[in-house]
């Protein structure tokens, strides 16, 4: 059977070597969801880059860290950024585990070369025509609360 689309974690990674942990940034809080610009300005001013310790990621934070992450993908992998970054209900679970769930990853999850060849495809669904079908499309779909 093929590896499933969503990798469940069951445990978290430690920080790496010389990494500052944070252990008390979360970024689904009321209190970050309310105004998460005042919290980046504070986490900038501390360091550029920590480890949470609530959700076992590496954060950076500073855009030219992230910025040099995305151009750097023979060190940083896109793999995992459609699983759930949170503990999943075990209703959800079961229904991610079952042998005919599995789906096949796309473009935001796939490494090179498959990321590569479909990306060049995005830019027609994006044009111009392309907006206007899709707008087209959706207004025929969606109904009014």
């Amino acid at each position: 059977m093929a590896e499933a689309y969503h990798k469940i974690r069951t445990e978290w990674a430690p920080a790496p070597s010389g990494c500052p942990v944070n252990h008390g940034f979360m970024p689904f809080s009321p209190d970050y969801m309310s105004n998460p610009y005042a919290e980046h300005e504070r986490l900038r001013k501390d360091t550029t880059a920590f480890c949470t310790e609530k959700l076992g990621y590496l954060v950076l934070a500073r855009m030219e860290d992230v910025s040099a992450v995305f151009r750097n993908p023979d060190t940083f992998s896109a793999e995992t950024v459609e699983d759930p970054v949170l503990p999943i209900w075990d209703a959800a679970a079961e229904i991610l585990s079952l042998a005919d769930f599995n789906l096949i990853a796309f473009m935001s999850n796939r490494a090179r070369p498959d990321h590569t060849r479909i990306c060049k495809y995005i830019p027609a669904g994006f044009s111009a025509t392309g907006c206007v079908c899709l707008n087209f499309s959706s207004a025929n779909v969606a109904t009014p609360c």
